[in-house]
């Protein structure tokens, strides 16, 4: 029977205060070595292989075991991750996205994320796209009173505006109509030079497989980054088939298989398309720990960086407690 597994999540990782982009809602620097801190007075960091070996034949973890995972592949986790990572001799792994470290091209997560730190004034973020959706003659169109009363909502880490921008932008608006909404934004707030800011955010194959030779783990975090729910069957399989070879060029064929849900979305197709693929685990966004007779493999629950104490002598929050004491 294996012990508990906390598998915690990151994605930004930088000095944030001060720089070009300091609104970024990211994992400060010095708050990231607090945390590794703490994770390594109370926890015991092994890799995603000794996770999986140890589920397969139903050997104990150590206590208090914990995975480190980095979603998006940015040039964060080679620039200040891998240097605190080696220096404390620990393990992680990394979810690139294929798109973005081949093609150069900037995912349109990110694109939103840059535009909410460019412009802080949401309105007239919301007045613009919601001008792009009335002129618009996209197919499958809601009104914007449906998307209003749908998404103009807070959530656990973003006010209704912000909500609202990242939904219409992410996923609510049909493909083509929010792809071009913000390009537009993007091109407006941010750059218009797309190659080099895409040069500077992600890590390259090179890059990843310079984070392999220090031993650690790379994963596939798809490679157009979509949420997998909304696309159909043969896209789905399109895009992890496509994300998996772009795997092989950066890893061994004895490796094992882990894939991480763009956003967190799935369903049944995409469990299956994995299955036939041979994964070995996969990643979710769903909040919780890795409990006793493990649940599905191919959705494990994580913690996200915000859940952990962020300086050395912090406590864990009521409900954190709750989680993990679950």
């Amino acid at each position: 029977m294996l012990n508990k597994l906390t598998i915690i999540m990151y994605h930004y990782v930088r000095p944030i205060f001060g720089s070009k982009y300091p609104n970024i809602n990211g994992l400060e620097l010095e708050q990231f070595k607090n945390q590794i801190e703490y994770i390594k007075k109370y926890y015991h960091v092994i890799s995603m292989s000794d996770y999986i070996i140890a589920e397969k034949s139903k050997e104990k973890l150590p206590n208090n075991s914990m995975v480190l995972s980095f979603d998006d592949g940015y040039k964060d986790h080679q620039n200040y991750v891998l240097p605190i990572l080696e220096e404390n001799k620990l393990k992680a792994i990394f979810f690139p996205v294929g798109k973005s470290s081949l093609e150069k091209k900037v995912l349109d997560v990110n694109k939103v994320h840059f535009i909410l730190d460019a412009n802080k004034n949401y309105l007239e973020i919301i007045k613009t796209i919601e001008e792009e959706i009335n002129k618009s003659k996209a197919p499958n169109l809601e009104s914007i009173q449906y998307y209003r009363k749908k998404y103009f909502i807070e959530n656990r880490f973003d006010n209704k505006e912000v909500n609202y921008i990242k939904r219409l932008l992410q996923t609510a608006l049909p493909y083509k109509l929010r792809a071009n909404i913000t390009s537009k934004l993007f091109l407006k707030y941010v750059t218009n030079d797309e190659k080099d800011f895409s040069n500077n955010l992600y890590l390259n194959v090179h890059d990843l497989i310079s984070l392999k030779n220090y031993g650690m783990e790379i994963g596939s975090h798809g490679y157009d980054h979509f949420w997998l729910e909304d696309i159909n069957e043969n896209q789905q399989k399109i895009d992890i088939k496509k994300s998996l070879d772009f795997l092989y060029n950066i890893n061994n064929s004895t490796d094992k298989l882990i894939f991480c849900y763009p956003y967190g979305s799935y369903n049944q197709i995409t469990k299956n398309i994995l299955k036939s693929f041979n994964f070995d685990a996969a990643l979710t966004t769903k909040l919780g720990i890795v409990g006793f007779d493990t649940e599905n493999i191919l959705e494990l629950p994580r913690l996200d960086t915000n859940d952990l104490p962020k300086k050395n002598n912090s406590k864990l929050s009521y409900w954190t407690k709750k989680i993990t004491s679950q």
